[in-house]
């Protein structure tokens, strides 16, 4: 479970990165000022962020096998995975933009759960490390 959630949060990393680089581009060419601007590659930047973040704080608790930011990457992919689910939903009962919202946000839903997964069983290991410690 571990080697699937490191991929999948590599993934989500370019994958995230992508979207935003071609989201900036397209708004250009299409004519958006504001987002065409600095501000708007900015804010792009600050949205990829927020929602990169709990890929990356995982991805480093996975892979360094760090006990210190995995409380950090548990509470933010339940943050995340609470927007999503508020995000599907509200995109359900919107019905224009299902077709292409709805996926993504399901996606980024499924890797946040098996990312708790394997955070879980990663706490589960640290736990059971320090009770044969002392």
């Amino acid at each position: 479970m571990n080697r699937l959630a490191i991929v999948l949060d590599g993934l989500m990393l370019l994958y995230l990165a992508a979207a935003t680089v071609v989201g900036v581009q397209s708004s250009a060419t299409d004519g958006h000022p504001l987002l065409a601007s600095v501000l708007g590659v900015l804010l792009a930047c600050c949205v990829l962020a927020v929602i990169a973040a709990p890929f990356y704080v995982s991805l480093v608790v996975l892979v360094a096998q760090s006990e210190r930011h995995l409380r950090l990457a548990a509470w933010l992919h339940r943050v995340l995975l609470t927007v999503m689910v508020v995000l599907i939903l509200i995109s359900m009962l919107a019905r224009d933009t299902i077709e292409v919202s709805a996926p993504l946000f399901v996606l980024v839903a499924v890797v946040c759960i098996v990312n708790l997964v394997a955070l879980s069983k990663r706490r589960t290991h640290f736990d059971a490390f320090h009770l044969f410690e002392h």
